[in-house]
């Protein structure tokens, strides 16, 4: 949208289809292209988007990470399988911290994988249950 002060006008155009909400694919695949796979924080990646010059709150950027949270789960349960059908996996568990809560991390993996659960506790059973 753009207002013309010397017409006393305004122009508006179509949003293209690419976009949902008010950012487009692009812009999307770099928030989790910088999370996942640079480990930006959250803090530093509200930093950078702003001095870019683009205007986006600290709930957008959590919705645009969440809203492919099934995808990713998906990924995981996927990796998992195929995983544990090679011929072995380790596993190990180690402290964790979410959101201020104590948590374990069990790590399964292999030469060709590595997963990772937050359960907890580190007993038998959440060994278990990151298996499933």
């Amino acid at each position: 949208m753009y207002y013309s002060p010397s017409e006393h006008k305004t122009y508006r155009a179509e949003v293209p289809g690419e976009y949902t909400g008010y950012f487009s694919a692009d812009m999307k695949s770099l928030i989790h292209v910088l999370t996942h796979v640079c480990d930006v924080t959250n803090s530093k990646l509200l930093e950078l988007l702003r001095t870019c010059g683009i205007g986006i709150s600290t709930g957008s950027l959590t919705n645009i990470l969440l809203e492919e949270k099934e995808l990713f789960l998906n990924e995981k349960i996927d990796l998992l399988k195929a995983g544990l059908a090679n011929s072995y996996c380790g596993a190990d568990s180690t402290g964790s911290k979410e959101k201020g809560k104590n948590l374990y991390t069990q790590i399964i993996c292999n030469e060709y994988f590595t997963v990772f659960s937050s359960m907890p506790g580190k007993s038998r059973l959440d060994i278990l249950a990151a298996l499933q």
